[in-house]
């Protein structure tokens, strides 16, 4: 079954085109790296599933219905979550008020609602902070709790920026380079996690990282873009012996040099 679609999906900026025509299914229940050169137009694709980006054309698919052009805060509501590079916090909340005010996109109440008090809301609030207690305990973070994110090692940034992501019930999450700046250690410990929210959870994944040994270990299949076209897509084993990718990377390096 296939869980999200893009279909000839576009985006120009100005001359330059991020994304050109990238068609690509992602299966419910599967994890699906998306691998390619620096600026290859990787975050460009997220953005655009995630409602940061307008497409220029073309059309993006989630469980047979279109949510090309929808908000972030609608694409959150129809299921599909988002954790950036650089997680997105409240650097002096606390860890449990981060991962609250990130569920506060799918439960319906607004910052607004939430200043009436009713009993009602009250309800609502309590249900979000106990949801948002088990995310943390979950994710192994429950003991931090009460720290003040700023005073997080970024290790454990990274982990808060998958609460935030799970606390809204997500079916599909888009890590953004979940792995970057982690110590081996870390990533060993981050790749468990997003094992076991894909295992335990059965959240379809699709994961941009140029950490190439996780991905190669994590993803079921893997997708590769090169200059915002989809160049290859296949399996670990495909993928690494495909010479339009070893091309592709091979000429990033000698631009490098």
């Amino acid at each position: 079954m296939i869980c999200l679609s893009t279909q000839e999906l576009t985006k120009d900026f100005g001359g330059v085109h991020a994304v050109r025509d990238v068609s690509l299914e992602v299966r419910s229940g599967e994890i699906l790296g998306l691998i390619g050169p620096n600026g290859a137009g990787k975050t460009t694709y997220f953005k655009l599933i995630s409602g940061f980006l307008r497409p220029t054309r073309g059309r993006i698919l989630y469980r047979g219905r279109e949510i090309s052009g929808l908000q972030p805060n609608q694409v959150v509501k129809r299921g599909i979550a988002t954790t950036f590079q650089i997680p997105a916090l409240f650097p002096e909340m606390t860890v449990l008020q981060n991962v609250v005010m990130a569920g506060f996109l799918r439960s319906g109440i607004s910052i607004w609602d939430s200043l009436l008090n009713t009993p009602s809301i009250r309800r609502k609030q309590q249900e979000m902070q106990r949801r948002a207690s088990d995310v943390l305990e979950y994710l192994g973070i429950g003991d931090l709790a009460n720290h003040v994110v700023s005073s997080l090692p970024y290790g454990h940034k990274k982990i808060l920026g998958l609460g935030l992501a799970l606390v809204t019930s997500p079916e599909m999450i888009l890590l953004d380079e979940p792995f970057s700046g982690l110590s081996p250690v870390e990533t060993e410990g981050m790749v468990a996690l997003v094992r076991k929210l894909n295992g335990e959870r059965q959240i379809t994944i699709l994961l941009i990282e140029h950490n190439l040994g996780a991905v190669m270990t994590l993803s079921h299949r893997i997708a590769v873009l090169n200059l915002g076209r989809l160049i290859a897509l296949g399996t670990p084993q495909e993928i690494r012996q495909d010479k339009l990718v070893v091309d592709a990377y091979l000429g990033e390096s000698d631009r490098a040099a």
